[in-house]
């Protein structure tokens, strides 16, 4: 009698253990965007500008929902 009210006990306290996976969250990956460019940033800056606007009017916030990573070549060689 005992022994079975201790594996009830101890299956009880393991459920309540256990991770629940309807309440964990799961790590939502961000999309990324590169940006390689051979200019200076100055030269770049109403390109961007466009194109960070286009992706607000998409619904895409950048640091939020979208990343925004920018490389320069230094060499237009470099690109390829």
């Amino acid at each position: 009698m005992t022994r079975g009210l201790i594996l009830v006990a101890a299956l009880g306290f393991s459920t309540l253990l256990a991770p629940c996976p309807t309440v964990a969250q799961q790590s939502q990956k961000i999309p990324r965007v590169g940006i390689l460019t051979s200019g200076t940033g100055a030269a770049l800056g109403p390109q961007i500008e466009g194109l960070r606007q286009g992706l607000r009017e998409l619904g895409w916030i950048e640091g939020q929902t979208i990343l925004l990573e920018y490389r320069r070549a230094e060499k237009v060689d470099g690109l390829p």
